[in-house]
């Protein structure tokens, strides 16, 4: 699945390949109903110290956006606890909507040739 990444230039080496990885391990079997997803990655000051702020921004097939954000010291904690709670959001509004309520492998696209 592919989605838009926006990063700073000096985090690019060190996040942008553990982002990728959880993003296609999290959120791939969601390419049926997640639409143009995006993420944006970044290092902020605050008070208590650094935090790493991951956002993630999409739209469902139905035109529902889901907006989710994470924030905390550890970046991976950032990035697999937003796209986590993405996946879970999916799957909530499948079962309002009457549809399977799981996600499984079988939503994601066949493997290539």
């Amino acid at each position: 699945m592919n989605f838009n990444l926006a990063i700073p230039s000096e985090l690019v080496d060190d996040w942008k390949p553990v982002i990728e990885h959880q993003f296609n391990l999290t959120l791939s079997p969601l390419v049926s109903v997640l639409g143009a997803p995006r993420v944006d990655f970044r290092l902020i000051e605050e008070k208590e110290g650094p935090q790493y702020r991951c956002m993630l921004r999409a739209r469902l097939r139905n035109g529902t956006p889901v907006e989710l954000t994470g924030q905390h010291p550890d970046g991976r904690t950032a990035i697999s606890g937003v796209f986590h709670r993405a996946r879970r959001q999916v799957a909530r509004r499948r079962r309002e909507l009457g549809g399977p309520d799981r996600i499984s492998r079988r939503d994601a696209p066949a493997p290539l040739p």
